[in-house]
């Protein structure tokens, strides 16, 4: 009985013992980060890769990616294959995996074999009352090295993951078609666009992302969901407009602040006109603080406080509500 009864004991104190291996190897691996390059460094990142465990592979990949020891590339490929093998007990969380991909990627490796195997990947795990899906980081991941290697067909792999169940996917998805900058990119981000997203983080990332592809003709497509019955959605056109800093943004902003009746939306927009950082802008947010009713004035207050470390400019603010002469706008 007493043997039994130790069990549990014995059983945490192996696993705290394992843990705090795992950390100090962990900790070694990060030292090298000083003089990566040195053969004692790449002998042990080569020893790191072809270890069992994950997350010792994962960082030493990330350290080759970051220093880019490119004469590691074959011991990154050798690794992802192992883990690809029964991945869901080899790699948990897709950790190594992800972590190898974004390194190849860093690298510049034209591996695309690899890439299209990863970008394809599905691992289900158990999660909180259903299996999840942990490979979206490594789909992304993959996604940017196809865009980086010239793929011929990655527009096809792009549109594919555009309708990925994984939110995180389907963002990566759009980040790559705008870091792949091809006009192929525009009516897939459009369609995307014009369709939705249960997701308007998703949305953000094709307005901003057509704002940068195609500024010119994407301007009025992304004005159009300042209306949208979605005010959601609206709220982050209006953000993608701002943070684009394109000069006839202000005008459509202004217009759109000018129309709407969502008191939500009205301070979105004025917070994307402050995002505009451009003279016009911001003399028409100290209008509305000098002039405006008293709710547009606090609204343009709040917008200004992005620039709150812009001394000269806080300074035209505090002086303009002193004249006015209003407690709660003080």
């Amino acid at each position: 009985m007493r043997f039994g009864n130790s069990l549990p004991f014995l059983t945490e104190e192996v696993i705290m013992t394992k843990r705090r291996g795992l950390e100090e190897r962990l900790a070694e691996l990060n030292d090298l980060r000083g003089d990566p390059s040195s053969d004692l460094a790449i002998e042990k990142l080569r020893q790191a890769l072809a270890s069992k465990i994950n997350h010792l592979a994962a960082e030493a990949a990330t350290i080759t990616g970051e220093s880019e020891i490119r004469q590691l590339e074959d011991d990154l490929i050798e690794a992802f294959d192992r883990f690809m093998l029964d991945p869901a007990k080899t790699d948990p969380l897709c950790v190594a995996k992800t972590a190898i991909a974004e390194a190849l990627y860093r690298l510049g490796a034209r591996r695309e074999s690899l890439f299209l195997r990863g970008i394809h990947h599905v691992q289900l795990e158990p999660g909180f009352g259903r299996k999840e899906d942990a490979a979206a980081k490594l789909r992304v991941a993959c996604a940017m090295g196809l865009v980086r290697s010239n793929y011929r067909d990655v527009m096809i792999e792009l549109a594919d993951l555009l309708a990925d169940e994984e939110t995180d996917a389907r963002i990566g998805a759009v980040r790559a078609i705008g870091y792949a900058q091809q006009g192929a990119g525009v009516p897939l981000l459009r369609f995307k666009s014009l369709i939705g997203d249960p997701e308007t983080r998703v949305s953000y990332e094709c307005f901003s992302s057509l704002l940068r592809l195609s500024p010119e003709s994407s301007l009025p497509f992304v004005a159009r969901f300042l209306n949208a019955e979605d005010v959601a959605v609206s709220k982050v056109a209006a953000l993608a407009l701002g943070e684009s800093q394109l000069t006839e943004a202000f005008y459509v902003l202004k217009a759109g602040w000018e129309s709407a009746t969502d008191d939500a939306l009205r301070r979105a927009e004025l917070l994307a006109i402050a995002m505009l950082r451009h003279e016009r802008a911001i003399d028409f947010l100290l209008s509305l603080v000098a002039d405006a009713s008293p709710a547009d004035a606090r609204d343009g207050l709040t917008a200004l406080e992005i620039h709150r470390r812009d001394e000269e400019l806080w300074a035209r603010v505090e002086q303009i509500v002193k004249a006015r002469e209003d407690v709660d706008l003080s």
